[in-house]
């Protein structure tokens, strides 16, 4: 996920950048990566819907092409307890 953020900051820097200086924000390649990236997280989504919070959101943590996942929303455990929920509201 982080990697994704820092690549969408590099694609559109002079939109995120001109937001911080417009408001006075201190220098992004100064701030910890973790808040850059939180940054990044509300510049994407500040003006977004819940709906659009969630695709936005799974986009970031979807696993890249070839590469199974072993831990987070797109593991094995995590789409199996899914499906489970799932099936447990359809029978209700």
């Amino acid at each position: 996920m982080t990697q994704r953020l820092v690549a969408i900051a590099v694609e559109h820097w002079r939109d995120i950048d001109g937001y911080a200086v417009a408001h006075n924000m201190p220098e992004l390649t100064e701030m910890p990566l973790g808040r850059m990236c939180n940054f990044v997280w509300w510049w994407m989504t500040h003006n977004a819907d819940q709906k659009e919070r969630d695709r936005v959101e799974r986009r970031l943590f979807m696993p890249p092409k070839g590469e199974a996942p072993t831990t987070g929303p797109w593991s094995p455990e995590a789409e199996a307890a899914a499906f489970g929920a799932l099936q447990r509201g359809l029978r209700t």
